[in-house]
């Protein structure tokens, strides 16, 4: 019998990194993504599978009934399964079942008969706006198992389109200061390093900088402060085409003006600016990154464009047109 694994361990989540990629000069800046280790719970003998777990799934893709095997919950975007179904003539088939619309790569240490067969998987991202998960079919085996698997949000293979300009995230005819640009010296380091920030009056609609698609609202918060933590900080992700995240962070308590799975051109105003989390006073933060899975993340440069749609860099201390 292999060895089984208490189904409630589980490692601590780190926060998910800010992380991006240097556009502007074509620099990449990477940092380490977001990897869950998961250590589900079960024996195998001879191929009959003992699972802690009973749960019973159904999915229109399979041609019978699929197990839950372990999952794993990423804080504001949703879930991921381990499914596995037995087939007739003995073997299993293990299925990712993926309720977030963002590529997520699962490595699994995976062992049968005693050997080493690791593998890696690209979970298909759900579609934004679908109550429908997607389903990846991963791989199927025979005989006595044993696994572990990491979880990392998105794709090694996605990347930045360069060509794509940003508009100014607030209304046009508006103007407000950058009160803290690239390499800022209060907090824009590390993995915030392009990181912008706007002089932003608390109650300030802010904008789509890009089209995308909403996969994410925090707006529950009304803490905030320059001794509260991140964690307190409300916020709205906006997925690209090209697998790049835009996140506006601060938000004000209830701001949001939009739901997950909405489309948004860029200009659309999508919330009302605040104070939450760590802050010193009122303001908009903006980034973007790429998850890359177990690559990490790219650090995006953002390429904001100006009133006569060319390139333009964000200097700290100068104001902004739209």
């Amino acid at each position: 019998m292999t060895e089984g694994v208490n189904p409630n361990k589980l490692t601590n989540p780190p926060k998910l990194p800010v992380d991006s990629l240097d556009s502007t000069k074509l620099n990449n800046k990477s940092r380490s993504g977001l990897e869950i280790a998961r250590e589900p719970s079960f024996d195998s003998r001879g191929g009959e599978v003992i699972n802690t777990a009973t749960r019973n799934l159904q999915s229109a893709d399979s041609k019978g009934p699929l197990t839950f095997d372990s999952s794993f919950d990423f804080p504001n975007l949703g879930k991921i399964e381990i499914c596995k179904k037995m087939n007739n003539d003995g073997s299993v088939t293990f299925y990712l079942r993926n309720n977030i619309p963002i590529p997520v790569e699962v490595r699994f240490d995976l062992k049968v008969n005693n050997m080493p067969v690791p593998k890696t998987i690209i979970a298909t991202p759900k579609k934004p706006g679908e109550k429908k998960e997607a389903l990846t079919e991963a791989f199927t085996i025979r005989g006595n198992y044993s696994y572990k698997s990491v979880f990392s949000l998105g794709n090694p293979s996605n990347q930045h389109d360069n060509k794509t300009l940003y508009t100014l995230p607030f209304k046009k005819g508006q103007s407000y200061e950058c009160s803290q640009g690239e390499h800022g010296k209060e907090t824009h380091k590390d993995d915030n390093e392009f990181a912008i920030d706007f002089n932003m009056p608390e109650g300030t609609e802010f904008t789509a900088m890009r089209d995308g698609v909403v996969i994410a609202i925090k707006q529950d918060s009304n803490k905030g402060g320059k001794n509260i933590g991140a964690e307190y900080s409300n916020f709205i992700w906006i997925l690209h085409n090209d697998g790049s995240i835009a996140k506006y962070v601060h938000m004000k308590h209830k701001g949001a003006k939009v739901k997950v799975g909405k489309e948004v051109k860029a200009g659309d105003v999508i919330g009302i600016s605040g104070s939450t989390g760590r802050a010193s006073g009122p303001h908009l933060h903006v980034q973007v990154d790429v998850p890359k899975g177990s690559k990490g993340s790219d650090l995006i440069s953002i390429p904001f464009k100006d009133k006569n749609g060319k390139s333009m860099s964000i200097e700290e201390g100068k104001t902004y047109s739209n």
